[in-house]
């Protein structure tokens, strides 16, 4: 509990950055820069995640840097803890890691909404993963409760009694990002914790701040009563972007109603992020015309531009024949020329032998 007073109380003041860094078990700056090398980090995560102290151990003599800077070291710790290797946090923690500071989920756990602007500390990595060996451990070591963790976990009770005693922490700032606003909202909505979220908007009467981040999240869940809460409480639609959100029956009208559009990005401006989602045919995305005209139907025009090249470029590239046929229903321009001079067609010749370029051909003639 000395924990949690320690930070509500100096979550009140952030006149100084340096002052709040040896306060907050939360911090800002948590971006990995380092001269460590992509081939060493990778072997410092492989080693922590499957327990090979001895391993780590040596890298760690040829560079120090590894431990040496806080947000390499946090990435390792949250590692080994989600993976349950006990012996390698407690040899991380042992060799001065700090046992608070948090470390972004990776998108894989948390989801694209919340890439890189999701943190979670130790004690709550090992509780989300039922680490209890580890979560005794990291609590004898001086772990810290606080309102994100609570909120990301859905433990009611401490998030009830936080907010008994200081409302004003359902949207307060989390220390750990200071770029993007991410408060308890985030969090439960993070781990899909629909009665804190309830709990969280009760106590507070402004809107939902980064509402749009929020509402993102809860859509890609396909959580309606969460889209529906945060809505009523001043969440704002209007940059939700694009997002599978669209092929849903209740929740794509309600947001549309609300100012969301498949044709805007994150930030609000008109965009034409959607062809990257659904046109470019990277990670493995297959022909899917029902998403795209669902992305049409809900904001998205065919005419924007994605890296200076129209959707039609992108599917005549990937061979998405069927996608091809949507986009020219929808107006698309055949002769449309990318920021090089380029048309589909032309495109179409740069397709990977797996593309049946005949196929795709025909429909664009």
């Amino acid at each position: 509990r000395k924990c949690l007073l320690l930070l509500r109380d100096t979550t009140t003041s952030t006149s100084s950055f340096s002052q709040l860094g040896r306060l907050f078990p939360r911090m800002r700056g948590l971006q990995i820069r380092s001269s460590v090398g992509a081939s060493r980090l990778k072997r410092a995560m492989l080693s922590a995640q499957r327990g090979k102290v001895d391993e780590l151990a040596t890298l760690v003599v040829e560079v120090p840097e590894v431990l040496q800077r806080p947000a390499l070291a946090a990435t390792l710790l949250q590692s080994a803890t989600l993976a349950g290797r006990i012996e390698v946090v407690e040899w991380l923690i042992g060799h001065g890691v700090d046992v608070n500071r948090p470390a972004p989920l990776h998108v894989s756990m948390i989801g694209a909404s919340f890439e890189l602007v999701f943190f979670v500390t130790p004690l709550c990595a090992a509780r989300m993963m039922s680490r209890s060996k580890i979560s005794a451990y990291l609590l004898g070591r001086g772990a810290c409760e606080d309102i994100f963790t609570a909120a990301f976990l859905g433990d009611l009770p401490l998030v009830q009694e936080l907010l008994t005693k200081r409302p004003s922490l359902a949207q307060i700032s989390d220390p750990a990002t200071d770029v993007l606003t991410t408060t308890p909202i985030h969090h439960a909505v993070g781990g899909d914790q629909l009665p804190t979220l309830r709990v969280l908007l009760d106590h507070t009467s402004e809107p939902v701040r980064t509402g749009a981040r929020a509402l993102r999240a809860a859509a890609a869940r396909g959580n309606r009563a969460m889209v529906e809460l945060l809505l009523e409480h001043g969440a704002d639609a209007h940059a939700v972007g694009a997002g599978r959100w669209v092929l849903d029956p209740e929740i794509a009208p309600r947001l549309a109603v609300s100012g969301a559009s498949a044709g805007v990005g994150i930030a609000g401006e008109d965009s034409g992020d959607w062809v990257r989602i659904s046109c470019t045919g990277n990670k493995g995305r297959r022909d899917n015309p029902t998403f795209v005209a669902a992305l049409l139907r809900y904001g998205a025009r065919v005419d924007q531009r994605y890296n200076g090249a129209t959707a039609l470029h992108y599917v005549a590239k990937a061979g998405f024949v069927q996608t091809i046929q949507v986009l020219l229903e929808h107006g698309a321009d055949r002769g449309a020329l990318d920021d090089r001079g380029r048309t589909p067609l032309d495109w179409l010749g740069k397709a990977s032998k797996s593309v049946d370029t005949t196929a795709a051909r025909d429909v664009l003639n």
